[in-house]
């Protein structure tokens, strides 16, 4: 006899669209829906001075945002480097970050994080390709905090008994960014905005979005 069995549908919050992604390299090892620079893209015109394709060789500094690609240590005359390939969607670039700058911003990103690279660019003669030298790097957390004006969040009556939680967990992070906060409410007992400041993680703005609260970063 065949046994019938229920199938029972079980609600659970929709993946972000790098979770998508991250999935799908999981699964598969790569992306199939697009690439980690789309989650990006729109906030990333804010932190670079030029896209990498057009980059040139010069004496002056440029900045360029990127999601980082690949990470490893090298030995080199100067002592142990990184050396770090980001892209930006359509080009990639590889770039060297020396010892005294590695220390400072070691374990603060990871492949498939977007970082902001600050450096002189010039033509390597070994690989015929451009090659950056780091003078600065800042992570996404920090590149929000330093030019973001706030983060938006809009409660409605549906969210209103999660933003407590939400709170406590804000209230309870000790290494991420301290950010302006707009809340805009829109309940049976209140409509309006309220400014605090609060500190922020990429989780807790995940956190938020599934809690309905639609995080968005106001620049």
């Amino acid at each position: 006899l065949r046994e019938e069995r229920e199938i029972r549908w079980i609600e659970a919050p929709s993946w972000s669209p790098r979770e998508v992604l991250v999935n799908e390299k999981k699964v598969l090892g790569y992306t199939l829906t697009g690439q980690f620079y789309d989650v990006y893209q729109e906030e990333a015109r804010h932190f670079s001075t030029t896209k990498i394709g057009g980059l040139r060789e010069s004496r002056h500094a440029v900045r360029i945002a990127g999601v980082v690609t690949s990470l490893r240590m090298l030995q080199g005359k100067k002592g142990r480097f990184a050396a770090i390939t980001i892209e930006d969607g359509n080009d990639s670039l590889d770039v060297m970050c020396y010892t005294d700058l590695w220390d400072k911003v070691r374990g603060s990103f990871e492949e498939d994080d977007l970082i902001c690279v600050t450096g002189r660019v010039r033509n390597d003669k070994f690989s015929g390709r451009l090659l950056m030298t780091a003078d600065d790097i800042m992570t996404l957390m920090v590149l929000r905090r330093t030019m973001a004006q706030y983060v938006q969040l809009t409660l409605h009556e549906s969210s209103k008994d999660k933003l407590k939680a939400l709170k406590e967990k804000s209230d309870d992070l000790r290494i991420y960014q301290r950010m302006n906060v707009r809340m805009d409410i829109h309940t049976k007992n209140r409509v309006g905005s309220v400014y605090t400041v609060m500190k922020i993680s990429p989780d807790w703005l995940d956190e938020a979005r599934i809690a309905g609260l639609d995080p968005q970063i106001i620049y």
